[in-house]
């Protein structure tokens, strides 16, 4: 079972960065006006597809990449508002918006895990009756802040 959640948990995280990959790429292609014509996840059959406006989305069974299909990629002549007849501007643009979707999503992440973690601080958990702890005046639940006159922030007595 275990290895289920594994190989189902790597396919969902692939398919999110590749997503947010894609989707860097459609949505600068269409700020510059770059048509899309395909916008898929996933390589083989589709499995579902649906229209919004001239692109078609479709998802497919092998979720190990996706891509942004172009009507210049399937046509001989480019006509107005294909890939090959826009801008280098845009063209370089609508390339490196993928690698940078992927940039933003993962610095978005960091801030969203980071943001959710507590700091550590070294609590006692116990204090043996009679020890040099409880002759010291310790007690169960204190935090050390400080050790030998020097602050801490935090210490692995384990080890």
């Amino acid at each position: 079972m275990q290895v289920f959640i594994t190989v189902v948990s790597t396919l969902l995280l692939l398919s999110g960065l590749v997503v947010a990959h894609e989707l860097g790429h459609y949505l600068v292609a269409k700020k510059r006006g770059i048509r899309v014509v395909e916008f898929a996840i996933g390589f083989g059959p589709r499995l579902v597809k649906w229209h919004r406006g001239e692109t078609e989305f479709s998802i497919r069974p092998i979720l190990f990449g996706g891509f942004v299909k172009f009507p210049d990629d399937v046509e001989d002549k480019p006509q107005e508002g294909d890939f090959r007849s826009a801008s280098l501007k845009s063209r370089v643009l609508t390339i490196l918006a993928g690698p940078a979707m992927n940039l933003l999503l993962a610095i978005v992440l960091a801030i969203i895990f980071l943001s959710t973690q507590g700091f550590y601080q070294s609590v006692i958990v116990e204090v043996q009756p009679g020890s040099p702890a409880a002759q010291a005046g310790l007690l169960e639940g204190d935090a050390i802040r400080e050790m030998n006159g020097q602050r801490i922030d935090f210490y692995d007595f384990d080890t």
